[in-house]
């Protein structure tokens, strides 16, 4: 066999081993990444290496087992950081309803008590935010699942 054969099997046996470890890794991320570490992994292989080093299996196991235990750190930091606010403004949301509801009765006394008129229509007020309060929670978690998912569509808006 010659020495050019020898190493274009040795090139094969190196690159099936690199495509079995990236294996662990889920599968979105193999199809969008795989062949491009696939690349840097078998251009910076060490001369006639035809076999994985024990360090490069190490590193590409625990890069797996990042990904598929703590998904959310596989995300770039803008999408983290706007899944973030997302929840927040879903907490803030919810900061809004308490508050509403405990403070309630005493504004729509004192509302009373100075425009009887007015009464009526900030009960009316308070009972559509009350009942809307929901679905704009309900919009804020859906967008930061949707975003944390990595779907574009919850990343479009104006602008």
């Amino acid at each position: 066999m010659s020495e050019q054969a020898i190493q274009t099997a040795g090139q094969a046996r190196l690159e099936r081993g690199y495509r079995r470890i990236l294996a662990c890794y889920p599968r979105s991320f193999q199809r969008e990444n795989e062949e491009e570490i696939l690349a840097v992994l078998l251009d910076t292989a060490a001369e006639g290496q035809v076999r994985v080093g024990l360090a490069e299996v190490a590193d590409l196991i625990r890069g797996a087992l990042r990904m598929r235990l703590w998904p959310a750190a596989a995300r770039p930091r803008a999408v983290r950081a706007a899944v973030t606010l997302m929840l927040a403004g879903a907490a803030a949301e919810v900061a809004v309803v308490f508050t509403m509801i405990v403070t309630a009765g005493r504004f729509k006394a004192a509302v009373a008590a100075r425009d009887p008129p007015a009464a009526h229509a900030v009960a009316v007020h308070l009972g559509i935010d009350l009942a809307a309060a929901p679905v704009v929670i309900g919009i804020w978690l859906w967008l930061a699942w949707a975003n944390g998912r990595g779907q574009d569509w919850a990343r479009t808006g104006p602008g």
